[in-house]
């Protein structure tokens, strides 16, 4: 169980990304694949295979979210979702590290935070 000390400090700490949500793409995923390729799909009305590029092989595994929120709302909804998915990894390896002792989940978070992607 979470304590209501440990889940605030884990909200201050993804304070910056859903900010950062709402502004321009910066990041080398969402200006690669992220974001590029769903919109490239939205524009061809369709998959379109981009010579050279590896993530195009990716159209049916959860890629296909971001085109959902790409054309359904815009790239705000597309970086929530992917800092949703961020969340999920945090909360698995604190659950995950938990079961060990109450210090190693938070230093596996820690560590996967420090980690610069």
């Amino acid at each position: 169980m979470v304590t209501f000390a440990e889940a605030r400090a884990l909200g201050l700490l993804l304070l910056c990304p859903v900010l950062q949500a709402f502004g321009p793409a910066v990041g080398w995923d969402a200006l690669t694949y992220h974001l590029a390729l769903p919109e490239r799909y939205l524009f061809f009305n369709g998959i379109e295979v981009t010579p050279f590029s590896t993530y195009t092989a990716f159209p049916l595994t959860t890629e296909m979210l971001y085109v959902v929120a790409l054309g359904t709302v815009g790239p705000a909804l597309a970086k929530l979702i992917h800092l949703e998915f961020g969340c999920l990894i945090l909360w698995s390896l604190l659950a995950l590290g938990r079961q060990h002792s109450p210090r190693c989940g938070w230093l596996a978070v820690l560590f996967l935070i420090s980690e610069p992607l």
